[in-house]
């Protein structure tokens, strides 16, 4: 007889955050802990993805919502920055547990 449920294991494995969310936590870790100051430049998305090991399209996507969220603004050509206003970075689109709420807007 053929078992079609899944085991325990795979359902906890699914229920793991997804590498996205993750490397979003750890980009907010390091900007919560002021890591950069305001209206500084953050490194290239290449070098962001070698220090969090993960792709470059995670790296992508992560800074796309936080600039979505204005926590950083992304300047082509020109390079990454954290946001100048530290209210808006650092209280704003911070919830208090460190996460970007994308409920708040």
């Amino acid at each position: 007889m053929i078992n079609l449920l899944p085991k325990v294991e795979e359902i906890m494995e699914n229920n793991k955050p997804s590498v996205y969310q993750q490397t979003l936590d750890n980009l907010n870790k390091l900007i919560i802990n002021k890591t950069w100051k305001p209206g500084q430049r953050l490194p290239t998305m290449k070098q962001l993805a070698k220090k969090l090991d993960v792709s470059v399209t995670i790296i992508r996507e992560v800074l796309r919502t936080l600039e979505i969220h204005g926590v950083v603004s992304i300047e082509h050509g020109r390079g990454i920055y954290l946001r100048n206003d530290p209210n808006a970075v650092y209280s704003n689109t911070i919830d208090h547990k460190g996460k970007i709420s994308l409920l708040r807007y």
